[in-house]
């Protein structure tokens, strides 16, 4: 699960990061808390906690395969919102691949920056509305 607390902090440290310019730490910061989020969902559902080896795409790969066990699951995590998480997972990882090799100059690292936060709103919502949905079910 990911705690209020934690989540309020991290995300007071992601806008802090976004005001001095330090993208590439809001990236790091959202990317972070998107796996917190992804790997609470299964928590919920499974029971059991998946451990820090369960990355973004693992998480929604066995979020999807649950979708039977779960019918809530496919109305709240909609593929589209899935796209939207991998895409945004997708340009994240070219930055970091381009930052290796110290060539930015074809990333908008900003806009990757604010994409982030959007995603991981979209993905928190989608979450919230999900959990009353599982939890009147139970």
């Amino acid at each position: 699960m990911v705690s209020k607390d934690l989540e309020e902090k991290l995300l007071s440290r992601h806008n802090e990061a976004i005001e001095n310019e330090f993208y590439l730490e809001a990236i790091a910061i959202v990317f972070h808390l998107l796996e917190l989020r992804t790997r609470s969902v299964i928590t919920t559902f499974s029971g059991t906690v998946p451990g820090n080896k369960v990355k973004i795409k693992k998480a929604i790969i066995r979020i999807k395969k649950h979708r039977k066990q779960h019918p809530s699951l496919e109305s709240h995590f909609t593929n589209a919102l899935f796209n939207q998480v991998l895409d945004w997972k997708t340009a994240r990882d070219n930055l970091m691949h381009q930052l290796v090799r110290d060539d930015l100059d074809n990333f908008d690292v900003d806009k990757i920056a604010a994409n982030g936060l959007a995603v991981y709103n979209d993905f928190t919502d989608a979450h919230a509305s999900w959990l009353k949905d599982f939890h009147s079910q139970s």
